[in-house]
């Protein structure tokens, strides 16, 4: 059992397995620059903003930690209460969680009276049901760490999973904001130019950006305008062809770019179309991400991308979408 001398954070994030495994990753890496265990646990040196965090849901500064096997039994409880009563801890309206990685872990204690235990060795007043700080006993097989709850993911992306208006190829809201936090971490101008119905434009608005929005078949731009219009969100979305839009469309160039280029059961393949899109918006942002059922890769290079990561999302085993993480400078 160690008390921390350097500050420690450690997030929880989604498991990364199953199909968005590769995003889960990307993310965590991205927002607070290391990689999930297989649990969902990262730990890094870094307090990372992610109160947006599509699949990172919580952060804890870290106070004391050390190996399970260390609080399994009642002495080395009994010192992990003297370590907590020795930090002088003190808060108004406070309540103590402990957390398990995996949730059906056995224990061999009672988790209740082992929260009760830390909390009476924490000066002020608890409230169970709303409590101005939380403190975390995180447990995993291996590892357990006891901090402060920094702050927690807001996951207002849920909402846009009803939505009125969507098609079979819609990006599902989470993976939306995912692709967000892999581009843009900070307040700026992002540019869908293939809206469709608008599940980029309504995350980025969400999340506090600048948002235009264009795509070709009018009946999407009305789609995007009325889902926009249905949670209150304000963006400019135009009927335009991201073939031919410049930076005189929406009058500036942008921060980012991000978009899922066109397909679905309804449409084909268009390589060209693809290639005409990939050349034209080049020069509109020094950031673009690019989603597509096809390899882009050659593509990109031949006009000029560099590509900083590739994350695969497949969605059937013969539906897989591939995300493209650029620089354009």
């Amino acid at each position: 059992m160690e008390q921390m001398s350097s500050t420690e954070y450690v997030y929880l994030v989604a498991k990364p397995i199953g199909r968005e495994a590769e995003l889960i990753k990307a993310e965590s890496v991205i927002v607070t620059g290391a990689k999930p265990s297989e649990l969902g646990v990262t730990t890094s040196g870094t307090l990372a903003d992610i109160k947006q965090g599509a699949f990172i849901s919580s952060v804890i500064k870290v106070l004391i930690s050390g190996d399970s096997e260390s609080i399994d039994n009642q002495i080395g409880r009994k010192k992990l209460y003297r370590k907590i009563g020795e930090l002088g801890l003190q808060s108004h309206n406070f309540c103590v969680r402990l957390i398990k990685r995996p949730k059906k872990m056995k224990l061999d204690f009672d988790q209740f009276k082992v929260a009760r235990n830390i909390g009476a060795r924490i000066g002020g007043s608890v409230n169970l049901n709303q409590p101005a700080t939380e403190f975390w006993l995180l447990l995993t097989p291996n590892n357990f760490w006891f901090g402060r709850l920094e702050t927690s993911a807001d996951k207002r992306w849920v909402q846009f999973n009803k939505r009125p208006h969507t098609s079979s190829s819609s990006l599902p809201a989470r993976i939306a904001r995912a692709m967000i936090n892999l581009t843009i971490q900070s307040n700026g101008r992002l540019l869908d130019p293939c809206c469709g119905t608008g599940t980029i434009l309504l995350e980025g608005a969400n999340m506090g950006l600048s948002v235009f929005g264009a795509d070709l078949n009018p009946k999407m731009v009305f789609a995007s305008q009325k889902n926009l219009d249905h949670f209150g969100l304000m963006a400019t979305v135009a009927t335009a062809d991201a073939r031919n839009i410049s930076h005189q469309t929406f009058d500036g160039m942008f921060d980012a770019i991000i978009t899922d280029l066109p397909y679905g059961f309804a449409l084909v393949a268009d390589t060209e179309r693809d290639r005409h899109i990939l050349a034209n918006v080049r020069h509109l942002a020094p950031k673009a991400t690019f989603v597509s059922t096809r390899n882009l890769s050659s593509d990109l290079e031949d006009f000029g991308y560099k590509i900083k990561r590739i994350v695969r999302i497949p969605k059937y085993d013969h539906f897989v979408r591939l995300v493209f993480i650029t620089n354009t400078k």
